[in-house]
């Protein structure tokens, strides 16, 4: 707890013992009523048996008492109880708040009893409530200070051990005179510092980072982010093989500064609308009125929608806001690329059909290069990826390969992370970034993830990589599938040494929009023994502020931010400052696609722990001559 924290629990207790104090001195004094001064004196004489010695004196002292105390009532008896003297004459009610008070008194040659009542004012004199009150302050301002001494004092001490612990000290002879209360006062600050400077580090990252690779006015990635990302995707032999480039020049049609703002928002906002299925898109604004859209696995006739109802809405935009229709609006040129092609020659080919499209002299249109290299996977409709998948699943004939992820300069084997492959009708094998798109547009990939999950689990317990840790993707719909979470902690629970040699990936876009179910689910499988990860952590798009202390145990940064890295100090900047987030979280931080001996050295100058990439070694098939994984903490 903070010392300000503190302070205000401190004042609130004082407030409650001080109310607390004050009710039941009222209490008392209701209970045990105190006349004032002048009021007790006269009583005193009253009862002085001189004063009631015959009918002269007794009349003198009975008026003395009326004039002095101003009672109510005043009645005074005989020892047979007959009234000798009365005040007032008549009989009148007493109010409820009246104090009647009797007292003996002494008559010639018997005795009496002299009935009062009186006003509470003379009953219960308010200069005592002051008193009481002031007397109570003072003892609660002396014992609240003692108190705060002894909290500064604590925080002071507490901060001095934190420090000597920050300093490296290690002799527990130094700190043996604390109780155990300091020192975990100082473990504790120390982990509220850490936290806050991780939070700090995250909110510092994110600006760097969106401020070199994100365009501040629609969000999108800005002309570096694309090159860059596009180039990775074009040399990555695990992503989709095929796919199409778009460019998008966008017109003038408003004299309005604010309304051509609002029309370029709402281009980008149909952008992100119109690429949520294509899981792996990239979006971004090269220049002023120049943007771009990277979508992966599209084919040749979703090509065609995509780009008609793009130019549609925005016609009907103009329309509505009553701009110039006749001027340009918004021209597409589309170009078809695979794995492999020259990322410079893409791009001067999409803006080849883009110039195209801007002769139509139209308002708006869209022209695409048709290319016959395409690959067959990128033809395949929804009907025949749907009957693909439904025979592997039937059949289970799933392609499993393994990929080493390693930890340290030593390069000792954390992991292998298991990549699935679905083999085609001509006999290929595609990889999940093509096949797992069309598995979710189709509604099979939660049945595919849990044949994967069972295949491992079964290969774990009873085949040939017994004894070896393995990491499990999961995709979106998975996680958030009722079902499947029900069934994957159910057989966790059942065997947790099982457990506890697994780890299960998912991507950043996942973890950074995780449910509360979600979020439940993930603590849950901690629980159970295994272990999370996060992958493509690095994303522009992406804040980083999910990386929750002691929820994920790995972060693999996005391969964009591998490519280059011996050379681009702006990503090595972000990379330092992530490997400091993840590692004040408690995660060990890895790269994925390494490839070369300088990205290595660099990552690990960085601060990156591990990596995984074809520099350590290549999918295979099954683990052969690799050392038993260690389970890194």
């Amino acid at each position: 707890m903070s010392l300000f924290r503190r302070l205000w629990l401190l004042l609130a207790l004082c407030l409650l013992v001080l109310t607390l104090m004050l009710g039941i001195y009222a209490h008392r004094l209701r209970e045990w009523p105190v006349l004032d001064s002048g009021l007790s004196s006269l009583l005193v004489h009253v009862q002085a048996a001189e004063n009631w010695r015959d009918v002269a004196m007794r009349r003198q002292s009975f008026a003395k008492l009326i004039a002095m105390a101003k009672p109510y009532r005043l009645v005074l008896r005989d020892s047979k109880g007959d009234e000798l003297e009365r005040f007032p004459q008549e009989s009148r009610m007493l109010p409820a708040y009246a104090l009647q008070l009797r007292f003996p008194v002494a008559l010639p040659g018997s005795s009496g009893e002299l009935e009062i009542a009186l006003h509470h004012d003379q009953t219960f004199p308010w200069y005592r409530w002051w008193q009481a009150l002031i007397g109570l302050c003072l003892a609660l301002t002396l014992l609240g200070g003692a108190l705060l001494w002894r909290l500064i004092a604590g925080e002071r001490r507490a901060r001095a051990v934190a420090v000597q612990i920050i300093a490296g000290e290690r002799n527990p002879a130094l700190v043996a005179e604390d109780d155990a209360r300091t020192v975990l006062a100082a473990f504790a600050k120390l982990l509220v510092e850490n936290r806050d400077y991780a939070n700090a580090q995250v909110k510092a990252i994110d600006r760097v980072h969106r401020r070199s690779f994100v365009d501040g006015e629609t969000g999108l990635g800005n002309r570096s982010y694309f090159d860059a990302h596009l180039d990775v995707l074009l040399h990555d032999r695990d992503a989709n093989a095929t796919g199409v480039l778009v460019l998008l020049e966008l017109g003038e049609p408003f004299d309005d500064a604010r309304e051509q703002e609002k029309f370029t928002r709402l281009l980008a906002q149909l952008l992100h609308h119109h690429s949520v299925n294509f899981p792996q898109h990239i979006l971004a604004r090269r220049e002023r009125n120049s943007f771009s859209a990277l979508l992966p696995g599209m084919t040749a006739r979703e090509v065609h929608i995509y780009c008609r109802k793009l130019l549609r809405e925005l016609s009907s935009h103009i329309e509505r806001s009553q701009g110039r229709s006749d001027d340009p609006l918004a021209h597409v040129g589309v170009v078809c690329y695979r794995a492999g092609d020259d990322a410079y020659k893409l791009l001067a080919e999409a803006d080849l059909a883009l110039r195209y499209a801007q002769q139509e002299e139209q308002p708006t249109g869209w022209h695409m290069f048709e290319r016959g290299e395409v690959q067959e996977a990128g033809l395949m409709g929804r009907v025949r990826w749907r009957s693909l998948l439904e025979r592997v699943i039937e059949r289970r004939k799933v392609v499993l390969h393994y990929h080493p992820v390693l930890i340290g300069a030593d390069r000792r084997i954390a992991f292998h992370e298991v990549l699935s492959r679905v083999p085609g009708d001509n006999g290929e094998l595609f990889t999940a970034a093509t096949f797992l798109p069309m598995a979710q547009r189709v509604g099979l990939a939660v049945p595919f993830d849990r044949m994967v999950c069972d295949q491992v689990l079964k290969s774990l317990l009873f085949g040939p990589l017994a004894g070896q840790m393995l990491s499990v993707n999961l995709c979106h719909d998975a996680v958030a599938d009722h079902g499947f979470r029900m069934w994957l902690l159910e057989h966790l629970a059942e065997n947790r040494p099982l457990a506890e040699r697994l780890v299960f990936e998912v991507g950043e876009h996942i973890a950074s929009q995780l449910s509360a179910n979600g979020q439940a689910f993930f603590e849950s499988l901690t629980r159970c023994g295994s272990a999370l990860a996060v992958e493509h952590v690095g994303q522009p798009r992406f804040s980083a502020n999910y990386l929750q202390p002691g929820l994920y145990r790995f972060i693999k940064l996005h391969r964009s931010l591998t490519r280059g890295i011996e050379v681009d100090t702006v990503h090595q900047d972000f990379v330092r400052g992530l490997a400091a987030v993840g590692s004040a979280a408690g995660a060990t931080v890895l790269a994925e696609c390494v490839e070369t001996e300088n990205q290595w050295q660099t990552l690990l100058s960085l601060g990156v722990s591990g990596g995984q990439g074809y520099l350590f070694g290549r999918p295979e098939a099954s683990i052969v001559g690799a050392r038993n994984a260690e389970q890194v903490a």
